[in-house]
């Protein structure tokens, strides 16, 4: 199972989310809350965001449907937290390069080998999940 402090150095902020669906970048920008003496990380897409985002996809799939446009909607790439490198182990992984500069903190994506079991299985669940969603 994933942990917050998992997705918070996974996740980007919302300017940044085409070259994070590419597998360029992520954890970036890194943002911190002052909590007590050691600033603490935070996840960059706040819950805000993502309501946000789903009322708009709800729009614009309604309005698709009135013209009679077959919508079509993104699948699971294979971009994952590092954090399942540990969690599955039998898996097949491979990891991106360092990008444009960046630290490796922040590039070398993960990527689940497309042809692992696992990665069937998390496409399934990604899909069901993204359908459940969107028909709510």
């Amino acid at each position: 199972k994933l942990s917050h402090g998992d997705l918070e150095s996974y996740f980007v902020g919302p300017a940044f989310l085409a070259w994070f669906r590419m597998g360029n970048l992520k954890g970036w920008p890194p943002r911190y809350h002052a909590s007590g003496r050691k600033p603490k990380r935070v996840l960059s897409l706040s819950k805000h965001w993502f309501d946000q985002q789903l009322m708009l996809v709800k729009r614009i799939m309604a309005r698709c449907n009135e013209f009679g446009i077959e919508i079509i909607l993104s699948s699971f790439s294979g971009n994952v937290p590092e954090k399942l490198l540990d969690l599955y182990p039998r898996s097949n992984f491979y990891v991106g390069s360092i990008w444009y500069g960046f630290s490796s903190d922040h590039t070398q994506l993960t990527f689940l080998d497309c042809a692992d079991e696992l990665y069937v299985e998390i496409g399934r669940h990604y899909q069901r999940i993204q359908y459940n969603i969107l028909q709510s």
